[in-house]
């Protein structure tokens, strides 16, 4: 088969670009330019725009301290040992509006959180402290169960504030939050939880517990 000579590709090519650009004159481009625009413009279809953001306190940040993983232990009611691991927490920043395909505010709150797994048990919990606006939620989750403080209480202006001594079976704690179940059923009826130590104690409905050994 006989191949093309560089003049004959030549000739196809400019023959090519005077084709195209016939057709671009005939076309009037500006008005498809503006057409794009509009669409990505008002396509959208949003009825707000903004940017505001909404952080932690340092006190806030600070009931959530480990930053590397920790191994302890707890002790129960029969005095066996029970080991558990505490993981670093996470911290992220996410926005409120995100599921609002009307909205194009981004509202973005600070969020941290961690687990604590009794390992051997098949029990993990997570440990919430986030901003929700000009409020914070701090909240223990068990599965689909959620413990708060103050009954049942998610949101505070001022969360320093609801900290309060606790004394159970033996045991004293000072400058601790109280959470309790805010479900109906659980096996779980309240976790005491410091700043320093994370959880330290777990009261079950049938009267055992866990405590964490210092």
């Amino acid at each position: 088969m006989a191949q093309p000579n560089g003049n004959s590709l030549l000739s196809a090519l400019l023959f090519l670009y005077k084709t195209v650009a016939t057709h671009l004159k005939k076309m009037n481009i500006k008005k498809i330019l503006l057409f794009i625009i509009s669409i990505t413009i008002f396509g959208c279809g949003c009825n707000d725009d903004g940017f505001e953001s909404f952080e932690l306190t340092e006190f806030e940040r600070s009931l959530i301290p480990f930053t590397t993983e920790q191994n302890v232990q707890f002790i129960n009611q029969e005095s066996e040992l029970l080991d558990a691991t505490i993981t670093a927490k996470t911290i992220d920043n996410f926005n409120l509006n995100s599921s609002d395909d009307e909205s194009c505010m981004v509202t973005l709150v600070e969020s941290h959180r961690n687990q604590l797994i009794l390992n051997g048990t098949g029990q993990d919990f997570f440990v919430f402290v986030q901003k929700s606006r000009n409020l914070t939620e701090f909240i223990i989750t068990s599965g689909v169960r959620d413990f708060a403080i103050d009954g049942c209480e998610t949101n505070f202006e001022t969360i320093v504030q609801a900290t309060t001594n606790y004394t159970s079976d033996g045991f004293s704690f000072e400058n601790v939050f109280i959470l309790e179940n805010c479900g109906t059923e659980n096996l779980i009826s309240t976790f005491i939880y410091s700043s320093q130590n994370g959880i330290e104690f777990i009261k079950y409905d049938n009267g055992n517990y866990l405590k964490q050994v210092e």
